[in-house]
């Protein structure tokens, strides 16, 4: 987590001492420089512990990266709404706790009903959290 709370909270504090707005919105996409080169070991893992063809490594780190892009957008915008790295680093920790959500097929040992109504639960969540999100911005940070 260091390689994405220290230059990204490095990065976030200049830019709010800055209050340049072209700056804060080229923030979000400082995370794509960071935390996603710092997962590309992952790649030459798989490629070196297991034998995954060379499209499946692909496939899994893109999404890997994808993901990761993502995650670092929200925690820059945790971070400048609430203005303490604390925030994101609970966030990050619980991502880290969870881990990824499954997205299809029934799972295995659970009732059908039960995996439905866990995908209805991911979009009910997906959904509050796109409505909600914006909530948690202060008024007077402009982004």
């Amino acid at each position: 987590m260091y390689y994405t709370a220290i230059p990204n909270g490095w990065c976030t504090s200049v830019d709010n001492y800055l209050h340049d707005a072209a700056i804060l919105r080229r923030r979000y996409a400082l995370p794509f420089s960071y935390a996603e080169i710092a997962h590309v070991h992952h790649a030459y893992e798989h490629h070196l512990h297991h034998s995954y063809p060379l499209g499946i490594i692909l496939v899994s780190s893109l999404v890997q990266f994808t993901y990761t892009t993502l995650f670092g957008w929200y925690a820059s915008y945790i971070f400048l709404s609430t203005q303490t790295i604390w925030a994101p680093i609970v966030v990050h920790a619980f991502c880290n706790i969870m881990g990824l959500p499954r997205f299809f097929g029934q799972i295995p040992g659970v009732p059908l009903w039960k995996t439905y109504v866990y995908y209805l639960c991911l979009v009910l969540g997906a959904t509050g959290f796109g409505v909600g999100i914006g909530s948690i911005k202060p008024a007077d940070l402009h982004l």
